[in-house]
C-alpha cells in the first residue's frame, strides 16, 4: 500500500492518509512534504508538462521522472487529435485525467472571454474546432467594451454592431429605423411587416392583406389596422 493509503502516520505529524495534507491522492507515496528541488523548484524538469505538485511523479517519488504510457493526460500523445497534448490540452485538468476530449471554446455556446461574441462570432474563432476563444476585447467599435455611439448599449448589445469587426456602433440609417410610417399603412419601422429588421432599407410594403393591415375596419368598432387596439403589429390576423 502507498504511504497515503496504509493506515499509518508515516510522517509523524498526527494525521494520517488522506487527513494529511501532504497526501493528495490514495496513490501518494509521500506523507511527508516534498523537499526534493524536482519537486518543489517551479520548474517541469521531465518536460512532460505538469510542474512539482501538478505532476503525478511528485505523488509517489521526489522525482519527476517523464511521462507515464497509462494516462491519457500524461503520456505525451495527442489523445484526442487536437493537436494539443496532455498539458496543454483543455481536456486535461489534472495529469490524472483518462480522457484529453473536451468541445472546444469556439463550438460551447459559451462567451468564454467575455467579449459579448459568442463561438464564430467572436474574432477569436476562424472555426467551430478552434479550441481557444481567450483574446478578450479587441480595438473595434463593437468589440472594445466601450459605448461609442452613447445609446447606452456597447458592442454587442448595440443594434448597429451587427459583428465584432463593425468599426461603428451607429445604428443604421434605414426607413426602418427613422421613426416615420414610410408607407403610410400606420405601421412605423419594426412593427411594419416590411421591416424584419431595422437593417432593412425601405419599408414600403403598404397594406399587405392581414387583417391589421388592409385598411379595414375589420371588427366593426370604428377603427382599423394600427389605430385598433386589438391589433399589436402589422401581422395580427384579426382586429379583435
Amino acid at each position: 500500500a502507498s504511504a497515503c493509503n496504509d493506515g499509518l502516520d508515516n510522517d509523524g505529524d498526527g494525521a494520517i492518509d488522506g487527513a494529511d495534507a501532504n497526501c493528495i491522492y490514495a496513490l501518494d507515496n509521500l506523507e511527508s512534504q516534498v523537499l526534493h528541488a524536482d519537486c518543489g523548484d517551479g520548474v517541469d524538469s521531465d518536460g512532460d508538462g505538469w510542474i512539482d505538485g501538478a505532476d503525478p511523479d511528485c505523488a509517489w517519488d521526489d522525482t519527476e521522472n517523464g511521462t507515464i504510457s497509462s494516462l491519457a493526460c500524461n503520456d505525451g500523445l495527442d489523445s484526442d487529435g487536437d493537436g494539443l497534448i496532455d498539458a496543454d490540452d483543455p481536456g486535461c485538468t489534472s495529469a490524472l485525467d483518462g480522457d484529453e476530449s473536451h468541445t472546444a471554446e469556439c463550438g460551447d455556446g459559451i462567451d468564454n472571454d467575455g467579449d459579448g461574441w459568442i463561438d464564430t462570432a467572436d474574432p477569436d474563432c476562424t472555426s467551430a474546432i478552434d479550441n481557444f476563444e481567450d483574446g478578450g476585447l479587441g480595438s473595434t467599435a463593437c468589440n472594445d467594451g466601450l459605448d461609442n455611439d452613447g445609446d447606452g448599449f456597447t458592442d454587442s448589445e448595440d443594434i448597429g454592431c451587427l459583428e465584432a469587426s463593425d468599426t461603428d456602433e451607429a445604428d443604421p440609417e434605414t426607413e426602418c429605423n427613422d421613426g416615420l410610417d414610410n408607407d403610410g399603412d400606420g405601421w412605423i419601422d419594426e412593427l411594419d411587416t416590411a421591416c424584419t429588421s431595422i437593417y432593412i432599407e425601405l419599408e414600403d410594403d403598404g397594406s399587405t392583406g392581414t387583417a391589421c393591415n388592409d385598411g379595414i375596419d375589420n371588427d366593426g368598432d370604428g377603427k382599423a389596422d394600427a389605430d385598433d387596439a386589438g391589433c399589436t403589429d402589422a401581422s395580427d390576423t384579426t382586429e379583435y
